[in-house]
């Protein structure tokens, strides 16, 4: 008998996206934690280099796609015309021991045209990275504790709630276009 193992959806598909960026044949492994009680570690991406292997660790958080009824004053303000919006409530970015990486995620309907019409029946991920010392960057001006990141019809991302002001993170989408800064980070010597 062989045993079942599951992960959240979440974490299934940030898997799936390092999977596809980086090649088995190119030395990377994807790993996860037997443990899901494992603190601040939900993914590990390994790379072998000669007669060792580095490791880089992702912390996975998913949120709800809240999609948007109307700009808020504050949106019009900051000239964003919402989509949808990401919700991370109370995210605690814990100093002693943390990922190397971090990926945001949300499901979101493929048509949000036809979403307003009726039920999604077709999905996909979109998904945010922050490096550990980006993301530290931020929660040093954080003033709230809830993270909205809203996603506007330009094709642009704000953080948008936790920051004083609105501010565009369009450059943390994850969508294959950090694998030079994830190769960095899985180079150093540590």
């Amino acid at each position: 008998m062989e045993p079942i193992f599951t992960i959240p959806y979440p974490e299934y598909v940030v898997a799936e996206k390092f999977a596809e960026i980086f090649k088995k044949n190119d030395g990377y492994s994807i790993y996860i934690p037997a443990s899901r009680q494992q603190k601040g570690v939900d993914l590990l991406l390994a790379k072998q280099v000669s007669t060792h292997t580095k490791v880089l660790t992702i912390q996975v958080k998913s949120s709800k796609v809240w999609l948007a009824k109307k700009p808020s004053q504050k949106d019009i303000q900051n000239g964003i015309d919402p989509l949808f919006t990401l919700w991370f409530k109370q995210f605690r970015y814990e100093n002693e021991f943390s990922a190397d990486v971090y990926i945001f995620v949300g499901l979101k309907p493929i048509d949000l045209a036809e979403t307003k019409k009726k039920k999604a029946s077709a999905w996909e991920p979109v998904m945010l990275m922050f490096t550990h010392e980006q993301l530290k960057e931020y929660f040093e001006r954080l003033v709230d504790w809830s993270l909205y990141f809203t996603f506007d019809k330009s094709g642009k991302v704000f953080f948008t709630r936790g920051l004083e002001t609105a501010e565009d993170i369009t450059k943390h989408v994850f969508n294959g276009d950090s694998v030079l800064e994830i190769t960095d980070l899985i180079t150093l010597e540590r």
